[in-house]
């Protein structure tokens, strides 16, 4: 039996700020919009406020931890050279015993743990409290908005921003927020011990750290501009499948579920296809931070075992000295990683505060800006609503008569 062709597929719904107001400076004040990197790190943390106590507490473990860290490289260094001074000497090999020292040293290695664990809980917490709040702000302003809105914008793009954006917000401000911390005073903490240390070793140790920093740089704009375009495509498809499914009885009525399943799958393909060239760019940029920490290692290696040779430091101090080198290698590479996500979240705001900055044609009857949770209370709502209710109230008791003259109506997105 003949089936009748595949209806048209619907015009495609433009984005929620349309790209020539994107590069429009004055359209994006206009509009009360901050797409600037910048503006939504400081929205992000202007959100993040009332939570500011859970992030600090969680901050504050990182004084245990880091203490610890730091503390065990100069104390295996210690014990390696009292090791090789007991075993040149029969009278300190008796009285030796590096299972007690291992035992302590575990101890304090427990104690960073419970350190770990209660950071882990406490930014947890924060972030779901946060990421609640965003969901919040970002559908009232949602179903705040004008018609013309609902017209020219795709479900499917708003439930994405609801979902897998607001997620990625949630580690900017909470998880990797706190993780750059702890790279910057663990490296911080192990370039100084190196240089306590040994000042020419830590030289050649840190001097691979500019071509590190400047690879961030670039990468990182890389990875933040296609992170941008991936999470516009997702949401692309997911609005062709809210689409399909929302009007599936048409779909089959009409015999077209190969069509609309082709329609959905050449948009995804398209989303998976930009995310590979960003996975690509990230696979480089670790690669290259990889090369450079291990490539500084080993010329600690290399150096410090002629300086061992030469007498100018002891084994101990090299062993201690390479546990410094690895423990700051390891940071800077998650300090690169942390960076990396921190550019995708700072793309996922900017998507996020499109919608939550665009004012309506038409005023709502309520502030999306202040709407809370139930369990929280706005400090500068000054009765506004008892004052709205007695409005209408004496509205209601007046007969008024509406004249309507010259009055034109048509949809804003289809005149």
């Amino acid at each position: 039996s003949l089936s009748p062709p595949p209806p048209p597929p619907p015009p495609s719904r433009p984005s929620v700020i349309p790209p020539s107001d994107r590069n429009d400076p004055e359209a994006s004040d206009h509009d009360g919009l901050s797409s600037s990197p910048r503006d939504a790190a400081v929205r992000l943390a202007t959100l993040a406020r009332p939570e500011f106590p859970l992030i600090a507490a969680s901050a504050a473990t990182l004084g245990i931890t880091s203490t610890v860290t730091l503390l065990l490289p100069n104390l295996s260094g210690r014990v390696v050279d009292t090791a090789i001074l007991a075993a040149s000497d029969p009278a300190l090999s008796s009285e030796f015993s590096a299972i007690p020292i291992a035992a302590g040293l575990f101890g304090l290695t427990a104690l960073a743990g419970g350190g770990v664990y209660v950071r882990g809980l406490l930014l947890n917490r924060a972030g779901n409290r946060i990421v609640s709040r965003l969901r919040r702000r970002l559908f009232a302003s949602t179903v705040a908005q004008d018609a013309a809105f609902f017209d020219a914008t795709a479900p499917g793009d708003v439930l994405s921003r609801l979902t897998a954006d607001a997620q990625l917000v949630q580690g900017a401000v909470t998880t990797q927020a706190v993780a750059a911390l702890r790279g910057i005073v663990m490296s911080t903490g192990a370039a100084i011990m190196m240089f306590q240390t040994s000042p020419s070793l830590a030289i050649v140790s840190v001097g691979t750290l500019p071509p590190v920093f400047l690879a961030a740089r670039m990468f990182g704009r890389k990875l933040r501009d296609r992170q941008s375009k991936v999470q516009a495509m997702h949401a692309e498809a997911t609005s062709k499948a809210e689409e399909v499914l929302g009007g599936i009885k048409t779909v089959k009525q009409f015999g077209t579920e190969k069509h609309e399943a082709r329609r959905y799958g050449d948009a995804a393909d398209r989303a998976h296809g930009e995310a590979i060239e960003a996975g690509r760019w990230q696979a480089a940029f670790d690669g290259s931070v990889h090369v450079a920490a291990n490539g500084a290692v080993l010329c600690v290696l290399g150096y410090g075992g002629s300086m061992v040779l030469e007498g100018t430091i002891s084994a101990g101090d090299l062993t201690g000295f390479l546990m410094y080198s690895l423990l700051m290698a390891g940071n800077v590479s998650s300090l690169s990683s942390t960076y990396a996500d921190v550019m995708k979240s700072v793309a996922a705001a900017g998507r996020v505060f499109e919608i939550v900055d665009r004012k309506p044609a038409i005023p709502p009857p309520f502030d999306p800006s202040k709407e809370l949770g139930t369990n929280e209370t706005d400090p500068t709502d000054d009765g506004a609503n008892d004052a709205e209710e007695e409005a209408i109230t004496a509205l209601k008791n007046h007969k008024l008569s509406v004249e309507f003259r010259d009055v034109q109506f048509a949809y804003p997105s289809r005149p």
